[in-house]
């Protein structure tokens, strides 16, 4: 993360809410990936 802070980019802090959201919003994803990727990616 130091050279990709070091080039510019920026990272931001999801809040608890936004978190639960955003993972609810990609479970259906998530389970259709899993199968190929492994459920340690979920």
């Amino acid at each position: 993360m130091t050279r990709a802070r070091a080039a510019g980019v920026s990272f931001y802090r999801l809040s608890e809410q936004d978190l639960a959201a955003m993972k609810q919003q990609v479970e259906p994803v998530i389970k259709q990936w899993e199968d190929r990727i492994g459920a340690d990616f979920s």
